[in-house]
């Protein structure tokens, strides 16, 4: 559960059993993961060190991440409302800009088929 920073609506999202797995048990209910995490350039230097840990060594930003999600659930042709459920969008015209970028990868792929 959180806050969107841009429109202060408070969101839910739900976690796979992969993910619940890498951040462990929690304490209990009322005790939050991600203690006093927020954006800000502090927020940048955890997000590099957990990038490191993951064995990542490639600069990403927390926007590029969000990006690289919402792409890879259209790509499992997840409905838009879902996706923008989970991004915090309050305009779906906002969620669908992704579902153009797999539309271009799939037309990119096809091309890859042309015989020379």
């Amino acid at each position: 559960m959180f806050t969107q920073q841009k429109t202060g609506s408070e969101e839910w999202i739900s976690i796979n059993g992969q993910a619940i797995d890498l951040l462990g048990n929690r304490e209990g209910d009322d005790v939050v993961i991600f203690k006093r995490l927020s954006y800000s350039p502090h927020f940048k230097t955890i997000f590099k060190r957990w990038l490191s840990k993951a064995g990542i060594d490639r600069t990403i930003t927390f926007h590029c991440a969000r990006h690289s999600f919402a792409s890879a659930l259209v790509s499992k042709d997840v409905n838009m409302l879902t996706i923008s459920k989970m991004l915090g969008h309050k305009d779906i015209r906002t969620t669908q800009i992704y579902s153009q970028v797999v539309d271009k990868a799939k037309i990119e792929a096809a091309q890859l088929l042309d015989i020379s």
